[in-house]
């Protein structure tokens, strides 16, 4: 899953493109409105009659509720899809949850101002049947509130069709994962070294009389189950491995020599043990 910080300059800097995109969205409908406004001299019910307003926020209110129920719809299949790429890649696991958590809580937010316009819409439409002061404002507000709607069901589709989001989230869970590079390492060296890892793990695997052909992954698992390593040992191990899935995906351009070195480090260690043996 996603790593979990509970440091708030860290939780800010998440929210970042969040609040960063909606601020945009914001500026963008407090300017539709302010023209709006002045065309239609400072928002005088827009110079339409009571059926007119009946008519139009109270089909806004559905076409809003058939697009979001429509994209909710087509999330759903994105999500199944996600869950079947999660089984059958575990070297994704991680990258597919980060989407996952992402997803929704775009979601979440949409889903939130989607039933705010509707409910608005609603009020509109029942208080045209009355004398009400604020008619106006109740109108310029709930426009607003149906721009960002549609303006974030957009960002939404465009977030999820993005061909570079994957690149994108797994850089975004190195760096939370394994912080920045601090010493620049080469890609061959460390494709090598693990290459010798995972041929040492696989003759632990033979020597413990398991025929089956098993993935790193698999063969990890098998170690800590007969009590080959130790769980720190099962632990860095677990990392490495998805440390250079990231890489042997192209999802990191460079490898930090740090990871070089843990990776030579367990080859001996597992070797010694096998050696012992």
């Amino acid at each position: 899953m996603c790593v979990k910080f509970f440091d708030i300059n860290s939780q800010v800097n998440k929210l970042k493109p969040f609040i960063n995109i909606h601020l945009a969205i914001l500026l963008l409908a407090i300017a539709f409105i302010f023209i709006k406004d002045i065309i239609t001299f400072k928002g005088m019910v827009y110079g339409i009659n009571q059926q007119n307003i009946y008519y139009y926020y109270s089909s806004s209110a559905q076409a809003i509720a058939t697009f979001i129920a429509f994209l909710i719809a087509g999330y759903a299949i994105v999500y199944q899809t996600m869950n079947n790429l999660e089984q059958n890649y575990k070297e994704k696991k991680e990258i597919i949850q980060c989407f996952k958590k992402k997803y929704h809580n775009q979601l979440k937010f949409l889903t939130i101002f989607t039933g705010l316009t509707i409910i608005l819409s609603l009020i509109v439409v029942w208080t045209e049947g009355y004398v009400f002061p604020y008619t106006t404002y109740l109108i310029t507000i709930t426009d607003f509130f149906m721009i960002l709607t549609i303006m974030s069901a957009i960002w939404f589709v465009l977030e999820i069709i993005d061909p570079e989001k994957e690149n994108k989230i797994a850089q975004e869970v190195r760096e939370k994962k394994y912080g920045p590079i601090k010493q620049p390492g080469d890609v061959g060296v460390f494709i090598k070294n693990f290459i010798k890892l995972e041929s040492t793990t696989r003759k632990w695997i033979e020597h413990l009389k398991i025929k089956e052909r098993l993935n790193m992954r698999r063969m990890i698992d098998i170690l800590i189950k007969y009590e080959v390593i130790s769980y720190k040992v099962y632990q860095d191990l677990l990392d490495l491995n998805e440390y250079r899935n990231l890489v042997v995906h192209g999802h990191l351009e460079e490898v930090d020599q740090e990871q070089i070195d843990k990776t030579k480090k367990l080859h001996d260690l597992l070797q010694r043990k096998l050696d012992s043996n």
